[in-house]
């Protein structure tokens, strides 16, 4: 989606976030020379966030509504969320699990559970029984939706947030006693839990596989961590 970046196209939004119609006349600010306003509008309708109507009147399209309902009001700058991920933990024979070992930067050499974002307009269930298959090469497992847990990342140093994680955890079972399915960005084996605490493991596996012990109804936790990812 096209980024406004300029504070005139910007202002141009905010004004068509609070009226369904208006005329050039006035969304156009008095200080503001006319051609210069009108190229900055003309942007706006060539990316489709703004539509002329028949009656030569302005108005948000359906991706300028989108974008609005994304932005911040006041500076109508894109607002950052947190990821929405799957976190899948799928057990192996002698008390063994799945685990995603990173290739690739941020992460690169990091060992976790095989997890993956929530693609737009997927169900939970969806994305799960697709992340198994991206991630392990496997389609035969029964996943269960168990929980949900909201993490939160942040710098050592500056305590500031640099990642936000709202995760579905999904349990299931495979029979299979080796594995090593490898992409380019990763690659998957079966191994000891204990592989998830060590250097270079993400932090919050031990507090979810602690919640799955702990709860064995649907959970809901949160979790602050120091983290540089």
């Amino acid at each position: 989606m096209y980024i406004p970046e300029h504070i005139i196209q910007r202002n141009i939004l905010k004004s068509l976030s609070k009226e369904e119609i208006c005329r050039f006349r006035d969304l156009k600010p008095k200080d503001i020379e006319s051609n210069l306003f009108l190229y900055h509008l003309r942007q706006l309708i060539k990316h489709k966030i703004v539509e002329k109507t028949v009656t030569g009147r302005y108005s948000l399209s359906v991706v300028g509504r989108q974008y609005v309902d994304r932005s911040n009001l006041p500076t109508m700058k894109p607002r950052l969320q947190p990821k929405q991920l799957t976190i899948l933990i799928i057990e192996a024979p002698d008390d063994k699990l799945i685990i995603l070992k990173r290739l690739h930067v941020p992460y690169l050499g990091y060992r976790g559970l095989p997890s993956g974002k929530i693609h737009y307009g997927e169900g939970i269930s969806e994305a799960a029984t697709r992340e198994l298959l991206e991630k392990t090469g496997l389609d035969d497992i029964k996943l269960t939706l168990r929980g949900n847990v909201l993490m939160r990342f942040c710098d050592p140093k500056t305590k500031e947030v640099i990642s936000h994680i709202n995760a579905y955890i999904h349990t299931g079972k495979t029979e299979i006693t080796e594995l090593d399915f490898k992409t380019e960005y990763f690659v998957s084996y079966i191994a000891n839990k204990t592989e998830l605490f060590q250097k270079k493991s993400f932090e919050g596996h031990k507090e979810i596989m602690e919640c799955l012990t702990k709860h064995k109804s649907y959970f809901f936790k949160e979790f602050t961590f120091e983290s540089l990812y």
